[in-house]
């Protein structure tokens, strides 16, 4: 952007990380994933303001905890790319008993 040099995107950049985490909070408990809303909840500070699209794993435990959150695939502004074995393959090497896949989209305004 004009105006903004690379000192200031940096500083930029850094403040919403530091946004992001804010809004993330403290986790000492593993989040419940039992519903849309939480995991809309748990999501929105990590895809809020991302410029590429992103496919996520959620690996969770047997009481619906999340165990990790892996990303899969990070691709272009247009387009992501997964296979299913890299889901299954993410799965099978956390011991997931049952995961939630989350797909990141772009909304394009013209």
């Amino acid at each position: 952007m004009p105006g903004v040099g690379r000192g200031k995107a940096h500083l930029l950049v850094a403040i919403n990380e530091i946004a992001r985490r804010i809004m993330m909070g403290p986790s000492r408990v593993a989040p419940v994933m039992d519903c849309a809303d939480a995991i809309a909840r748990h999501m929105m500070p990590i895809a809020h303001a991302l410029e590429v699209e992103k496919f996520w794993v959620l690996c969770l435990d047997r009481e619906v905890r999340l165990r990790k959150l892996c990303e899969v695939s990070s691709e272009t502004m247009s387009s992501t790319l997964v296979h299913p074995r890299e889901v299954f393959r993410t799965a099978i090497r956390e011991g997931a008993p049952s995961i939630i896949c989350i797909v990141h989209l772009l909304r394009l305004t013209l």
